[in-house]
């Protein structure tokens, strides 16, 4: 029907967003490190960055994968009626019923 990840939604969340602020911090770290004759960690901290950026997109699309998900299920669940029990049994109803005599 839909595809529910498989890891508890929130720890997945949570995980990417970790996973972008970590790329991001050491293409922070690679940035403030490169001379401006030695372009090497220029280049490490632009694919840091990189790598960041693809990070924090999957966490967006991973929560608007789980938002779509609870709209769905809370749109089947309005879908349904209540459940009503049947009355319960009372010495009239069984008489009447000829159950009792």
């Amino acid at each position: 029907m839909s595809e529910q990840p498989k890891l508890p939604s929130k720890a997945t969340f949570n995980l990417l967003c970790l996973k972008a602020c970590i790329g991001f911090g050491g293409a922070w770290l690679f940035w403030q490190i490169a001379a401006p004759g030695f372009e090497l960690f220029v280049y490490i901290a632009a694919c840091w960055a990189l790598g960041g950026a693809i990070c924090a997109v999957q966490a967006v699309w991973h929560l608007y994968r789980i938002i779509r998900h609870e709209r769905l299920m809370a749109a089947l669940k309005a879908q349904g009626v209540d459940p009503k029990a049947d009355p319960t049994a009372t010495l009239e109803i069984l008489r009447k019923e000829g159950l009792l005599k």
